[in-house]
């Protein structure tokens, strides 16, 4: 299945999820996180994930400015395939040949298990139509690949915290454990998009992956609750106190008369 044949199947997804988390009015506005295949993130993915499909689905385009007769000529000839730069083809190849040489990363996507694999299930707790798409399935095991600026633990972990790359994860193990009729753990394999493409793998929690699993739910439960009352509110329904930042002002009188300002004289 293609990724536009899957973001056309009913169900949400955790792209669309998410957004409950900043309010139901952004969940109701359907804004879908980045699938463009044009996206250096995507094109590295596809290497990876769909090493067979890469050299159909992209082509290398080194001839600058993408205008003129040569750029038409070429798009012409190519119809149908993505262009990437020479700078962007070259680092997805690499970080393909970074992750699939890795001792530890390399087994989850050359061994037993399937690539971009689509999930439909209904969620037990709201009965919600919800949809996936993995990585990578393995048994008992769900793999997901990032780049990053940085796959240190410190920093990734940053990184993870922000996205809500377990939350995500939490949501493919609900899928894969109600397809597969078994618990999953979760695997995050993080690849840096710039030289020298170092990868680490992570294993998550059973805790953490707990956890996030049960604001997954919640977030499906506030979901329902809106569909049942036909209100999707935003973030501010009171009124809001309005803090500007400390370099708002000036800071002594000197920087005032510095401004062109003038001090208000007091008693």
């Amino acid at each position: 299945m293609t990724f536009a044949e899957y973001a056309a199947l009913p169900g949400i997804n955790w792209s669309r999820l998410k957004l409950m988390a900043k309010s139901p009015l952004h969940f109701k506005e359907e804004v879908i996180g980045d699938s463009d295949p044009m996206s250096f993130g995507r094109a590295a993915h596809c290497t990876v994930l769909e090493p067979l499909e890469f050299p159909r689905l992209y082509v290398l385009w080194d001839g600058g400015t993408k205008r003129g007769k040569a750029w038409d000529k070429f798009c012409e000839a190519n119809a149908g395939k993505y262009p990437l730069s020479e700078r962007d083809y070259n680092r997805a190849v690499a970080v393909r040949d970074a992750v699939l040489n890795h001792p530890v990363a390399g087994p989850y996507f050359t061994g037993p298990g399937e690539s971009e694999v689509t999930l439909q299930w209904t969620d037990a707790g709201t009965g919600l139509n919800c949809k996936a798409r993995l990585d990578r399935s393995l048994p008992g095991t769900v793999v997901d690949l990032k780049t990053a600026a940085d796959a240190g633990p410190d920093a990734f972990a940053r990184a993870a915290a922000r996205y809500q790359y377990v939350h995500q994860l939490a949501h493919y193990c609900a899928g894969a454990d109600y397809a597969y009729g078994d618990e999953h753990r979760a695997v995050i394999v993080a690849v840096e998009s710039e030289a020298p493409h170092d990868v680490c793998v992570y294993e998550l929690s059973e805790d953490d992956l707990w956890t996030a699993g049960e604001e997954v739910k919640a977030l499906l439960r506030r979901v329902k609750e809106c569909m049942a009352s036909g209100q999707w509110p935003g973030r501010f329904t009171e009124p809001q106190t309005l803090d500007l930042p400390p370099y708002a002002f000036a800071r002594d009188d000197s920087e005032l008369e510095l401004t062109g300002l003038k001090v208000r004289e007091t008693a």
